[in-house]
Order: structure tokens, then sequence, then C-alpha cells
């Protein structure tokens, strides 16, 4: 079985790196799917009782605590009032964080990752003025940071499908379903293959690419104004 680069052994690779495809990215007459990672992050406020209690002895949790006081009688420069400055920072990531949240599939994949943190700042002035209360909400608090994503393999631009990215498939890319002789499969390559009909379009023009059906993975650099 051929050895794929994978989610799974990314971190064995050497400087390795996710990028979005180039502008204009063109498989011309060959089919071909590459993983998708979307990602959505919300925020919200929450009263001083939403932070987890006990983070720290979770097991498997994230939790860190970090805190400084700095005394009036340390500095003589940027007090307030007289005031001494301090900050605490904790973060906390219930459950098993020593397992990814990654499934070893090719298939379309979702899951939901939750950090908590609790913020507390007081005796420093900003534009606003000294920030003295925990209640602040600039500068103070409890939040819930949530990021959904989900990752799977969509096909990428090509002449069959007008040169726009396919959605997200349910699948596998492998299967007959959503690879043919028309395409290079992921983990078993198909080997030469086979030219695929361009499907009819009004004052189309080749501007020939078709010589490339047998080569595998071979992308063009524009399209025919025709069918853009």
């Amino acid at each position: 079985m051929l050895e794929t680069t994978s989610l799974g052994n990314f971190s064995a690779l050497s400087n390795p790196f996710l990028a979005q495809l180039p502008v204009g990215y063109h498989t011309g007459v060959i089919k071909q799917y590459i993983p998708r990672i979307n990602s959505t992050v919300r925020w919200e406020t929450l009263p001083p009782a939403g932070m987890p209690v006990g983070c720290g002895e979770m097991p498997d949790s994230f939790y860190v605590h970090y805190a400084n006081s700095t005394l009036p009688s340390e500095a003589s420069l940027g007090y307030i009032g007289g005031q001494p400055r301090n900050w605490s920072i904790q973060a906390c990531m219930p459950g098993n964080q020593s397992m990814s949240a990654w499934n070893d599939t090719y298939k379309r994949q979702d899951f939901t990752e939750v950090l908590y943190l609790k913020i507390f700042v007081m005796g420093y002035e900003d534009d606003l003025g000294p920030t003295q209360s925990f209640d602040s909400p600039t500068t103070s608090g409890v939040f819930k940071i949530t990021a959904d994503t989900t990752a799977g393999y969509f096909e990428l631009p090509n002449y069959m499908n007008g040169g726009q990215a396919g959605p997200l498939i349910e699948g596998v890319p492998d299967d007959d379903d959503h690879c043919g002789y028309d395409c290079e499969r992921q983990v078993y390559g198909s080997g030469t293959v086979s030219p695929r009909a361009v499907p009819p379009v009004s004052n189309f023009q080749s501007n020939g690419s078709l010589s490339l059906s047998t080569v595998s993975n071979r992308g063009v650099s524009g399209m025919p104004s025709s069918i853009m």
C-alpha cells in the first residue's frame, strides 16, 4: 500500500504546513480531490460561575493559570492612585485533550472544540480610564470560545465542473461514485488516466490541454474566457 501524507502522520513530516490554493488553480481535464478544513470561531461572555470548577483536576483536560501582582513600593511610575496592579488568566479545555479530535478517515468529519478563559485585570489604565472591576467587559470576565470545524475532500476546479471547487463529498474520494478512469485515486494510483469528454459548452475553444489527459495532477494556468 502506498504511504500517503495525511493528518495522521502530519507531525512526523519535516516542515509541514497547510495553505490555501493559489487563485485560479485548475486541473484541466483531470479530476482530482484534496482535503479542505473550514472552522468557524465564536465567543461569548459568561457569568463568573461559568468557568468550569476544578478543571486542573479533570483527567486529560488542559488547564493553565498565570497571575502577577505588582506593589506600588516596587516602582514609582505608572500606578493609579498608588493602587497595585494585578492580573490573572486561567485557561481551561475540558475533556480528553490527549486524544486528537481528528478521525482517521477520508470521509467528512465534524467536531467542536471549546476553550474557557477567566481574565482578571485591576489597576491598569486604558483609554477609558482605570479598570478596577472584574465586571469590566473589555478587560475582565469569563469567556467561552467555541470552534466548529468541518473537514473532508472536495473536487478541485477543472473543465468538467466549470472551474469551480466542488462541495465537500459525503463518501470516500476513491470510490466509484467519485473517481473512475477520469481521475487519479488518493491511495492507489490508477495508472493511465483515460481522457474524459468535456461537456458541450457554447463556443468552447480548446487550448490544447487535452494532451494532459494522461498526466496525473497536471494543472493549467487558466480557462478559455468562453467558459469562465
